[in-house]
């Protein structure tokens, strides 16, 4: 469910949804952002005229979608989707805390997700700390099942509070990074990991 939040904050919760180069739709930045779809619209638009934010006009379907329609024949893959992205000399100073020369042959997809995604963290360390925290969340939510924000902050949170003060700045951490993982979704309020 989305939070009702405005000002610097609303601000920050978009701008923390854009976690690596990935671009996203505004329908993606709200869930990765918990707040209201034209809450997000109005940001991102503030966040392109600024130019902390780049936008582009593709054609096709973004993947997630796909799984919602009952047939294919619903799918238009004509349809103009409007996505955004950080711009490359932003990513370039945040971006690559860790290169993909550093993921094992070994890694499973989220390990190798989780290497190329941005955190915050003034040490490699600290970096890992937060990608732990990201890991910890997705393996609950394997082993639980469906959960709501509180549970995964009550549960995963002190063991794995990677340098936060408290479950709620953990989890403005947190959230935009586990809904961007592989197989993440969230139904009415509720996280899962598709099978």
């Amino acid at each position: 469910m989305s939070l009702e939040v405005d000002g610097p904050e609303l601000r920050e919760r978009v701008r923390s949804a854009f976690v690596d180069a990935e671009p996203l739709s505004t329908a993606e930045v709200a869930v990765a952002a918990d707040v209201p779809e034209p809450a997000a619209a109005d940001v991102i638009e503030d966040l392109v005229s600024a130019g902390d934010l780049r936008h582009a006009t593709v054609r096709g379907v973004d993947i997630r979608q796909r799984k919602l329609v009952e047939d294919d024949d619903e799918i238009d893959l004509g349809e103009a989707i409007d996505c955004y992205h950080r711009p490359a000399a932003d990513l370039a100073e945040t971006v690559g805390t860790r290169d993909a020369s550093e993921i094992g042959p070994d890694a499973d997809r989220i390990g190798r997700r989780l290497a190329r995604m941005d955190v915050p963290g003034a040490s490699e360390m600290m970096r890992d700390w937060k990608r732990d925290a990201v890991r910890a969340a997705h393996e609950h939510l394997e082993d639980a099942g469906p959960c709501d924000s509180e549970e995964l902050q009550t549960v995963v949170y002190p063991a794995h509070e990677a340098g936060f003060d408290d479950a709620e700045s953990w989890w403005d951490c947190v959230r935009p990074r586990l809904v961007r993982l592989p197989g993440v979704v969230i139904e009415q309020g509720q996280w899962n990991v598709d099978a």
